[in-house]
């Protein structure tokens, strides 16, 4: 699984239970301020980082909250960045509850802005969505179902 980057460093990498919550509560104490001070672009990140430490405790309602807030505040801000990381974010999760339609629906948007950052930056981004957008493919193409059990 790939997600954006975490507090705990690589959301891929384990992390003794213990750390990941003292990480949890510092990153919701920035985000609180964050979201009192109306700073909508940090607000973005801070919530990308919950969301994926949410994501990778197997929290994942939370974590689709904090995500599709990480894309109300991205827009917001036009950060099309953190909007292609909300994107995959939240293709992730419905990839993770077997909705592998609405899944590749995001990591379609994801790859889109990511293929159109990527003339100006860093390649990786473009990667990391073409891996989640294969994915998604992969599973829909062995189930060809559409529901799950995660409903929103």
């Amino acid at each position: 699984m790939r997600v954006c980057w975490a507090a705990t460093g690589n959301a891929n990498e384990p992390v003794n239970s213990h750390w990941k919550h003292l990480a949890l509560n510092y990153l919701q104490q920035v985000h609180k301020i964050s979201h009192e001070s109306q700073d909508r672009a940090l607000e973005s990140r801070l919530c990308s980082q919950i969301g994926s430490l949410l994501h990778s405790m197997g929290q994942y309602s939370e974590a689709l909250d904090l995500y599709l807030h990480q894309l109300e505040a991205a827009t917001q801000v036009k950060d099309a960045l953190q909007i292609a990381c909300a994107k995959g974010n939240l293709g992730l999760i419905f990839q993770v509850h077997g909705q592998h339609q609405r899944a590749l629906e995001f990591h379609r948007k994801n790859l889109i802005i990511a293929m159109m950052r990527c003339q100006l930056c860093n390649i990786e981004e473009e990667n990391i969505a073409q891996h989640n957008l294969e994915e998604s493919c992969r599973h829909l193409d062995s189930d060809n179902s559409v529901g799950g059990d995660f409903t929103r």
